[in-house]
């Protein structure tokens, strides 16, 4: 099964558990951690999280409004 969709979730490189990897950026935010539940819930694996990838392939939009 793939689950594809862009859900703005960090699940955050220190928070490593059974369901992603270490290589994400940022911190986990509210998003991050419904989508870590459900794949728990659902024997899911975050799969971009699981191997060390280029920064600009690891996000696909970046805020460039400064305030």
């Amino acid at each position: 099964m793939v689950i594809i969709g862009d859900l703005n979730a960090k699940v955050g490189a220190a928070n490593k558990s059974d369901v992603n990897g270490a290589h994400d950026i940022g911190e986990r935010n509210e998003r991050g951690e419904k989508l870590v539940e459900f794949c728990k819930e659902h024997n899911l694996v975050i799969g971009n999280t699981l191997f060390k990838q280029h920064p600009r392939r690891i996000y696909t939009w970046i805020n460039k409004k400064s305030d």
